[in-house]
């Protein structure tokens, strides 16, 4: 499989980041708030990214994103259905338009915050008449590895039997991750929303991200929350994966990975090894029952 560095469709990536924003808002105005936001992420299926069943205003709906016909689409419980296609040489308030357009053919009054959160830019979507590309090869051998990640996290993460959020796209940061929880509560004194909602308990996430600054490649990464980084400084988990001072992450840079025989072994020794590190550290309770195997 071709690894797809960000830096190679940077331009095509921040097309689908806003597009993805525009999804996900609409998500998070039409479902009730989950502890860690687990309404808000975005879900994989084999043609892309959906909301899922959403429903505002008397109307059950849902919203998809295909990466292979390139196509946005929106589908209502009373057999109402519309799309629009992906072009190149659009701008972001040329795919908001239609975006919009969307939702009023289904009537549905959904306001959303329109200023992009967790990105460089705080343009607002209507705004932002930028010429921007979208490139369709690209689109599509990026949402590929998507693929393979998911898989890669689901196998690892499906057999626990602790409170968890299974593999889910995060619209806001453009990754995607998935969440097991040790029981512990854990509230974040912060006045910002997200933060505090996000994180109010002892966990662990495990992802995936096209973010390449980390060693010029995509990486799997492991945030651990509430985080103590002396504590991991010298942690060496399983193969090339490694603990990073300067983040308070795990990374393992995908380019060594793939140039493996056995890429998905190596993945699972790094996420696995990397989990005992961290509960030994963390002293989860109840880690036999966490890791009880299923029979």
């Amino acid at each position: 499989m071709k690894i797809v560095n960000r830096s190679d469709w940077k331009d095509t990536y921040d097309t689908l980041h806003h597009l993805v924003q525009m999804m996900g808002k609409v998500k998070l105005a039409s479902t009730p708030v989950q502890p860690e936001w687990a309404n808000v992420p975005l879900e994989v299926y084999p043609h892309g990214f959906k909301t899922g069943l959403l429903y505002k205003n008397g109307v059950n709906f849902e919203i998809l994103l295909d990466f292979y016909q390139s196509e946005v689409s929106i589908y209502d419980n009373r057999g109402n259905s519309k799309f629009f296609v992906l072009k190149d040489k659009t701008s972001v308030s040329g795919i908001y338009a239609e975006f919009m357009e969307l939702l009023d053919f289904l009537r549905l009054e959904i306001p959303i915050n329109t200023i992009p959160q967790e990105m460089n830019t705080k343009v607002r979507f209507e705004d932002n008449t930028k010429e921007i590309t979208y490139d369709h090869e690209s689109a599509k051998n990026a949402f590929e590895m998507i693929l393979f990640a998911y898989h890669e996290l689901n196998v690892f993460i499906s057999p626990f039997r602790s409170k968890k959020v299974m593999p889910k796209f995060y619209w806001g940061t453009f990754d995607l991750g998935t969440t097991i929880f040790s029981g512990i509560p854990a509230p974040y004194e912060t006045t910002d929303i997200i933060a505090r909602i996000g994180f109010d308990e002892q966990m662990i996430e495990f992802g995936y991200a096209f973010d390449d600054t980390i060693d010029g490649f995509p990486y799997f990464y492991i945030l651990i929350y509430p985080i103590k980084a002396s504590e991991y400084e010298d942690a060496k988990p399983e193969g090339s994966g490694y603990f990073s001072k300067e983040k308070s992450e795990f990374f393992l840079p995908l380019k060594p990975v793939f140039e493996s025989e056995n890429p998905s072994e190596k993945i699972q020794k790094f996420l696995s090894s990397s989990f005992k590190i961290i509960c030994h550290n963390e002293k989860w309770p109840n880690l036999d029952w966490h890791t009880q195997e299923i029979k």
